[in-house]
């Protein structure tokens, strides 16, 4: 199971990695990173060639194109393509003025964008530090660029234009590539390279670190939410297959909560995460559950959704699949008595699934001593809240150990509250 809706990852991350001016580059980004890959190798093949366009001396740029000025290429191509590249004779094209000029200012603008292209990704591109199978795929798309003659073509357009001998070659070249689907091959093939050099773009600006999966221990260093402007960077490591997260309202909790399932559903993707390292085992599944909301089309509370989520994940867990999962304040939606009962049921039944891990927030402090009874297979973490005189202050750092601080009466009797509601009247 992968249930990720919750961390907005299409919405808010994956805009920090896209630097794409097509629409068909960008459907291979989306489509990439929307869902975990099936195995371990395949994670760790994304991150292979991530770190190939990361790793080059020179880094590919982008973009190097317009959005309108690929558009127009991509449909003439495709086109002449559907069209076989009709075969314009020297007599027709010397007769025909106009559609000499319009097929030379066509041609001249596709040399120059494949050109573009061509200097600026593939001619200084280090491919050695890719793995085989993308090697090929680079390899394919420059032999295709090379075929075609664009240096030569591009000069003779900026300086007198292109001919009717230059027009004929051209169409000539477009027209041997149609026959085998060699434009749509290339086409194809550039989109999810441009795709992955995006990506590798965004995880190079914004300073993500590549996560190691290891077979024992769980451990990420200087966490963060990547849309935080300055954010307080903290360290996760668990070693205890249950962490239960306290603190007041507004404290971080749930943005906290975030960083962490970011971090690992990014991880599984194959991309780098925001943290400063990550030491994490392989999940076979992933669950996050921090907005309590309603399932209207399907009639559930968001109590009820929330037992299905739980019902779904002790599923995985008990056919012995790995699973890490989070949940916001479980059991929010009942009452307090019904909420501790069946929240020392879950904790005492998830906690003989080893292979897998469960960070639950709760404002349950009547937990504490199942915490400190089960310190074996349960670590009780918070928040902190520090006040500084009469002001409260968040500092939203993560600390061991539990809170038990009532900050609704601070701020109660800060508010004067307590002296108001006091007052008799005379």
């Amino acid at each position: 199971m992968t249930n990720v809706k919750d961390l907005y990852f299409k919405e808010d991350v994956l805009p920090l990695l896209d630097f794409l001016n097509n629409d068909h580059s960008l459907a291979i980004l989306i489509s990439l990173f929307s869902s975990i890959p099936p195995t371990l190798d395949e994670i760790k093949e994304r991150q292979y060639i991530l770190k190939g366009f990361i790793a080059q001396k020179k880094k590919p740029s982008l973009p190097v194109y317009g959005r309108s000025e690929f558009g127009e290429v991509y449909h003439y191509t495709s086109r002449l393509s559907n069209t076989g590249a009709n075969r314009d004779s020297r007599l027709h094209l010397l007769l025909n003025k106009r559609k000499r000029y319009t097929e030379a200012g066509r041609l001249a603008q596709m040399v120059i964008l494949l050109n573009k292209i061509k200097k600026s990704y593939f001619d200084f591109l280090d491919i050695s530090v890719f793995p085989e199978n993308f090697r090929q795929k680079i390899n394919a798309t420059a032999a295709f660029l090379n075929s075609l003659p664009l240096d030569a073509c591009e000069q003779l357009s900026r300086e007198k234009g292109l001919g009717v001998q230059a027009i004929i070659q051209l169409k000539a070249a477009i027209r041997s590539n149609t026959v085998n689907g060699a434009w749509k091959v290339f086409w194809d093939d550039l989109f999810i390279i441009e795709a992955f050099m995006s990506a590798a773009a965004g995880i190079h600006k914004n300073g993500f670190r590549f996560p190691e999966f290891t077979t024992t221990g769980f451990e990420i260093q200087e966490l963060y939410h990547p849309l935080l402007k300055d954010p307080v960077k903290n360290n996760f490591p668990l070693q205890k297959n249950i962490s239960l997260l306290t603190g007041p309202n507004m404290s971080g909790k749930s943005t906290l909560l975030k960083s962490i399932g970011l971090c690992i559903y990014m991880a599984h993707l194959g991309l780098a995460v925001p943290a400063g390292s990550c030491k994490i085992p392989y999940f076979q599944s992933i669950s996050v559950a921090i907005h309590h909301t309603d399932d209207i089309k399907k009639g559930y509370s968001h109590f009820m959704a929330e037992i299905k989520t739980l019902k779904q994940v002790v599923l995985d867990a008990a056919e012995g699949k790995s699973c890490f999962v989070i949940f916001d304040e479980l059991f929010s939606g009942t009452s307090i008595e019904d909420a501790i009962h069946i929240s020392i049921q879950t904790l005492q039944g998830v906690a003989q699934f080893k292979k897998s891990y469960f960070v639950i927030s709760t404002h349950l402090h009547q937990l504490k001593d199942f915490a400190s009874a089960n310190a074996s297979c349960v670590e009780a973490c918070y928040i902190e809240y520090a006040t500084a005189g009469e002001t409260p202050g968040y500092t939203y750092l993560l600390k061991k150990g539990w809170s038990d601080l009532k900050l609704g009466k601070i701020i109660f009797e800060q508010e004067g509250l307590h002296t108001l509601l006091g007052k008799q009247e005379s």
